[in-house]
């Protein structure tokens, strides 16, 4: 992978120029440059973006020290870690918010946590899981999110956590002094076979961001409106079905990504809005 970290960064812009994508998702295998080079160019283009976070070595990459006013803007909205990524990534989120402090550069922002569905079987079954810490999860996410707003993280078999940092409104007049953390957990599918783990991670991650693009595609608000808040919640449901289906169905397969995902109700859909 290190040829893609001398990815050249005037090409990589070349390239959303001529490509023009509403939605763009980058690993942690590309240089910090690079990822500077492509949230600028996102910043001119209102293109949505979404990082893959690749593993716990290169995951912090999208937090360095040198992307802070980049993030600051909210010019990087969506990330997929896993458990053990978002606890690497957690870590350096704190690292960078101590240091934006000691420099007063930037206040840490408080939050309220907010179930976005507030069910009793939700709330058994985050209690009954006693393999899966909920509490530091949500404490990760919650420090990271001051970053990245929006997380999707892959849980394996424990399903899957869906967080969302609201920045204050204004409220009857007044600004609210807290922002509000909305998180959702997803049951995992079950799975008939698990064949091969390979690639189901990035199977998963192709239909969030073909959801983004769907999304983006099909309204006639401007992507940095209309995959927030309450459109964001609308949709996740259906989002987290279609990937997670995505997901299972390379698990049950031998092949990197499963033939039958072109088969699916989300590649239908995708089929109909490009004609």
């Amino acid at each position: 992978m290190d040829v893609l970290e001398r990815l050249p960064i005037d090409k990589m812009k070349e390239t959303i120029a001529r490509y023009r994508p509403r939605t763009i998702c980058f690993d942690a295998n590309l240089s910090v440059a690079c990822m500077q080079g492509i949230l600028e160019t996102c910043r001119e283009r209102n293109i949505i973006t979404l990082f893959e976070p690749t593993s716990e070595a290169k995951c912090d990459r999208a937090l360095d020290g040198s992307m802070l006013p980049l993030l600051n803007e909210g010019l990087l909205r969506y990330a997929s870690p896993n458990e053990y990524e978002l606890r690497t990534m957690a870590v350096q989120a704190r690292t960078l918010t101590t240091a934006s402090q000691s420099k007063g550069a930037l206040s840490v922002q408080r939050h309220t946590l907010t179930p976005a569905v507030d069910t009793d079987a939700i709330a058994m079954a985050v209690k009954d899981d006693s393999t899966m810490n909920y509490e530091e999860l949500l404490s990760d996410a919650a420090v990271i999110t001051q970053y990245i707003p929006t997380l999707f993280i892959k849980l394996g078999s424990k399903g899957v956590l869906v967080c969302q940092r609201t920045r204050p409104e204004e409220d009857a007049g007044r600004l609210r002094d807290q922002d509000t953390l909305t998180w959702r957990w997803f049951q995992a599918h079950e799975v008939n076979e698990v064949k091969s783990v390979t690639g189901a991670g990035d199977s998963f991650v192709a239909s969030i961001v073909a959801s983004l693009h769907t999304m983006t595609v099909s309204t006639s608000d401007p992507p940095s409106s209309s995959a927030t808040g309450l459109q964001f919640w609308k949709h996740l449901d259906r989002w987290i079905m279609d990937a997670q289906t995505a997901a299972t169905l390379t698990l049950e397969t031998y092949d990197t990504v499963s033939p039958l995902l072109a088969q699916t109700q989300q590649a239908k859909t995708i089929r109909l809005l490009q004609h």
